[in-house]
């Protein structure tokens, strides 16, 4: 009887360390498995704001007008302007232009504006609305803040009522036009994808 006992206990123990570490190791997977996840989060928020970081630190902002873009025209009788143009990384450029001319005398011109694609260009304007400026400025004013800032004298068009707003896509140029009749002041976005 003494031996079926200690048999049994040995049994028992052998038992109950087997148990024992297979829960054990379950629960050291289980953690291992936790782990790899949580760092796997932290490492794709980390590359995420990193790549941010590089983006927003390789804009650069500067002084813009008109005729950087499309060349001296006098003929359209620009005036009063200001500008900026935002260059991004990989040649990409966006333009934020406030001046006084003939919106007739402006829109003609962009339809006329030469293409490289007309396959995928605008043969001429169309009337549109404010949302696909806003979706621009929003963009900027979540990603870039401090560019955002920069930009006040092109977003006062923002606290204007009964605007105009035109688009043309004339490939490398992606054109919005902005039009204030009462004072004939054109808010001109203009973005450049570059070949």
């Amino acid at each position: 009887m003494f031996i079926k006992n200690r048999f049994f206990n040995f049994f028992l123990m052998i038992s109950l360390m087997f148990f024992s570490c297979s829960k054990m190791e379950k629960t050291k997977d289980n953690l291992v498995q936790k782990t790899k996840e949580k760092t796997s989060k932290i490492s794709k928020k980390v590359w995420q704001r990193g790549v941010e970081k590089v983006f927003e630190y390789s804009t650069d902002v500067k002084p813009s007008k008109f005729e950087d873009v499309f060349g001296n025209h006098s003929d359209l009788g620009i005036k009063n302007q200001e500008g900026k143009q935002i260059e991004y990384i990989a040649n990409f450029h966006q333009y934020f232009f406030r001046y006084t001319a003939e919106k007739d005398k402006i829109l003609q011109f962009l339809n006329r504006l030469k293409t490289s694609h007309p396959e995928i260009s605008d043969k001429k304007y169309s009337i549109s609305n404010e949302q696909i400026i806003d979706e621009k400025l929003k963009f900027i004013s979540i990603k870039f803040p401090n560019i955002y800032k920069k930009l006040v004298f092109f977003r006062e068009f923002e606290n204007k009522e009964g605007l105009e707003y035109y688009t043309i896509d004339r490939y490398p140029y992606s054109n919005i036009i902005i039009y204030d009749k009462k004072n004939d002041i054109i808010y001109h976005f203009v973005e450049n994808y570059q070949e």
